[in-house]
C-alpha cells in the first residue's frame, strides 16, 4: 500500500488544461516543516506501507519546493 499525496498550486496555467482546481494554491494545507514531520511520522509508524505516491501537478514541484522531502 502506498501513501498518497496530491498537490495542489500549479503556476503554469496552461490554456486548456484538464484540472483548472489544481492551480489553486490555497487548496488543501500548506506544506511546512510541521506538516513534513507528520508526514514522516505516519510513514515510518504504519508497517503496511511501501511507498509513496506523489500526485497532481508533479511538474511545478521545483517551484513548490517538495523535492526535499523525495529525499528523506
Amino acid at each position: 500500500m502506498d501513501l498518497v499525496i496530491y498537490i495542489a498550486g500549479c503556476l503554469h496555467v496552461c490554456c486548456g488544461c484538464h484540472n483548472i482546481l489544481s492551480w489553486n494554491l490555497k487548496i488543501g494545507r500548506n506544506f511546512d516543516k510541521e506538516y513534513e514531520t507528520e508526514i514522516i511520522s505516519e510513514i515510518k509508524s504504519n508497517s503496511l506501507l511501501r511507498g509513496v505516491t506523489f500526485s497532481g501537478v508533479i511538474q511545478c514541484l521545483a517551484q513548490l519546493n517538495y523535492y526535499p522531502l523525495f529525499k528523506k
